[in-house]
């Protein structure tokens, strides 16, 4: 498949932008690898943010995931 024919990724909603902000604040533990200033801007990158809660996180994190998956 050539690059230019796979689905771009959506930019974050306000609200989607909000709660991974607050998934990065609230659970640093879970996103390690991730570098504190990375941009947040696509749903690819929320995406990320959701695995990594329910690989990493406890059951407040897998909730917050579960928020902020719906809003994608």
């Amino acid at each position: 498949m050539a690059l230019d024919t796979l689905p771009r990724s959506r930019r974050l909603t306000d609200e989607a932008l909000r709660l991974a902000q607050r998934a990065l604040a609230e659970h640093p533990e879970c996103l390690w690898m991730r570098h504190p200033a990375a941009p947040l801007e696509t749903s690819d990158d929320a995406a990320l943010i959701v695995r990594r809660l329910r690989q990493y996180g406890s059951v407040k994190a897998w909730r917050l995931a579960g928020v902020l998956e719906r809003c994608l």
